[in-house]
């Protein structure tokens, strides 16, 4: 899990107060991930006092935005590929029916079709109503290990474009050497499956 920011946000920072995420003693990626949803889960609960836009790249089916209270008056931007968008406005059309006032897919949710390798993210972001001007998290999970470096690159040179003062990027990553099956820089996260004793 990494995280950087561009300024101090207000408040004193969206993590204060708590630990390093650092279960069973270390960072590696095995330890990371079950904690990584819950970990992004409350910076972005307790930066709803200081942000005025969440940007949730390659959001996929994240749910975040209908599921964390208080979020309301924080307008979400969810940016992903345009048919995966798709499928999921159908699938919240019929979720969302009968539980919000008026149309479920009109609340404070703008939808961004983008994909990473070929379209202008900031291009994307501002024709949807993203404000320069106004603190931001942008919210990056679980993405970047299917991008070429080239377009993580531009993704996080477009963010760092967009991105007010006060503002903060999270995002998750693996290490290319997980990808290739070379644990050796991370020893402790060995597979389970190798450290599971003989069964007899």
């Amino acid at each position: 899990m990494a995280a950087g920011h561009k300024g101090k946000p207000r408040g004193g920072g969206p993590a204060r107060g708590r630990g390093a995420l650092r279960p069973g003693g270390g960072p590696g990626p095995a330890r990371l991930c079950g904690g990584a949803d819950r970990l992004i889960d409350d910076l972005v609960s307790d930066a709803r006092s200081w942000i005025g836009q969440l940007v949730i790249l390659g959001a996929g089916f994240d749910s975040r935005a209908y599921r964390l209270p208080g979020l309301e008056p924080v307008t979400v931007f969810e940016v992903d590929h345009p048919a995966t968008q798709q499928a999921k406005r159908e699938v919240l059309g019929r979720v969302l029916a009968g539980m919000v006032a008026g149309d479920p897919l009109a609340w404070h949710v703008r939808f961004v079709p983008v994909d990473f390798e070929r379209d202008d993210l900031g291009r994307a972001l501002r024709g949807a109503g993203y404000r320069d001007s106004a603190p931001s998290l942008f919210v990056w999970e679980g993405v970047t290990n299917y991008l070429t470096s080239a377009a993580v690159d531009q993704t996080l040179g477009a963010v760092r474009g967009l991105a007010a003062t006060g503002s903060l990027l999270v995002f998750t990553y693996v290490d290319r050497a997980v990808l290739a099956g070379d644990d050796s820089r991370f020893p402790g996260d060995a597979p389970l499956d190798r450290r599971r004793p003989a069964q007899g």
